[in-house]
């Protein structure tokens, strides 16, 4: 994990309010580079300070980006942060066996082939597929 750049310049309201934000603990795990100084080359991507570079989603952040990403960076984060199940985007289950055998087919992963077999172990319980007048008569009765 390559460390993301901060550029800032020391004359900069702005580039100030934003370190100030970051605090000591997420600057620390950050380049930082004033442009200040006349005989540093910037990247052509630098037109705006302050200028976040996120070294691995190659990603620019400035104004409102940047706003956002150093407000998730620095707020505190709860209980509830660290539950997985409940940060999921939808595509994984939110819930574990209870029984404690490990992992359904579904937790293993969000995604399958289509002709992957994905049924679910019924321990020995067969259920026959039924046609859609079989289940109408069955709602008749």
């Amino acid at each position: 994990m390559s460390k993301n750049i901060l550029f800032f310049s020391r004359y900069c309201s702005h580039s100030i309010e934003c370190i100030e934000k970051l605090g000591k603990k997420e600057l620390d795990k950050m380049a930082k580079i004033c442009v200040d100084d006349k005989k540093i080359r910037l990247p052509t991507f630098i037109n705006v300070v302050p200028t976040i570079y996120l070294t691995d989603e190659k990603k620019i952040l400035t104004d409102q980006d940047l706003e956002l990403w150093i407000t998730k960076q620095t707020q505190p984060k709860t209980e509830l942060d660290n539950l997985g199940a409940y940060n999921s985007s939808g595509f994984s289950d939110m819930f574990a066996p209870l029984d404690g055998k490990g992992e359904t087919n579904a937790q293993m992963k969000s995604a399958s082939f289509l002709n992957e077999d994905i049924s679910i172990n019924t321990d020995g319980v067969s259920y026959k597929k039924r046609t859609l007048e079989e289940l109408q008569r069955e709602r008749e009765l």
